[in-house]
């Protein structure tokens, strides 16, 4: 395969490949590989020498880190790395600064590196199913972002971090433990609060005039809605 130097798109998916060579650095040209459901256990660091790639699918494989050679590859726009085993992310992230969605669905993230919002492309991120109990601080750094996934994670509350995210128009927090909500963000057009222990007030509700979608359901509201 090292040979193969101007391959632009290279379709892997649905083997059992348990290993990359490290000659997979030779595909320069490449622009797309997808290596999605296979058994995947590590990454070469000489990934990074695909300085053109824009498209890295890495889902369902059995990936317990990235190698922080990821950083290195800043022509990328779409990242998936879902249904994996991951972790942690290296704080090297925030070098992908053309990326556009990044998807860390289904895998064992307690945290998020704090780098993460140096993303100022980033549009879509998937953090659903995994172990988060927070956020990192200055999500409003990230400028660009219009859909959150953040659904069935273990955070208990979300004060103020959605505040200034002034793009963001979809928020899932869904399935979660926050005890209370407030969030003063006018261009918000999907909520998605279902199944946490909110109890608090919903005044802050009236002032997300563009809403379209607002989910409540499963919560510990009591009292008159106003």
């Amino acid at each position: 395969i090292e040979y193969l130097t101007n391959l632009q798109s290279l379709y892997l998916g649905k083997n059992q490949l348990s290993a990359l060579p490290n000659t997979i650095g030779n595909l320069t040209a490449l622009l797309n590989l997808d290596i999605n459901n296979n058994k995947l256990t590590s990454l070469p660091t000489t990934i990074e020498y695909l300085t053109n790639l824009i498209i890295l699918d890495l889902g369902n494989n059995q990936l317990p880190k990235l190698p922080s050679s990821i950083g290195n590859i800043p022509s990328l726009r779409i990242l998936v790395i879902n249904n994996n085993i991951l972790a942690s992310i290296p704080a090297t992230v925030q070098y992908l600064s053309n990326l556009q969605s990044l998807d860390l669905s289904n895998n064992t993230l307690t945290a998020l590196p704090s780098t993460i919002v140096n993303l100022h492309n980033l549009e879509t991120i998937f953090l659903q199913f995994n172990q988060l109990t927070s956020l990192p601080p200055n999500l409003h750094l990230l400028t660009s972002l219009t859909e959150l996934h953040l659904q069935n994670n273990h955070i208990p509350t979300v004060a103020g971090d959605f505040d200034n995210m002034t793009s963001l128009q979809y928020l899932d927090i869904s399935f979660n433990n926050i005890t209370s909500l407030s969030i003063a963000n006018p261009n918000l057009l999907v909520l998605d609060a279902k199944n946490n222990n909110i109890s608090s007030k919903l005044d802050f509700v009236f002032s997300l005039r563009s809403l379209i979608y607002l989910d409540l359901s499963n919560n510990l509201l009591f009292g008159e809605v106003n």
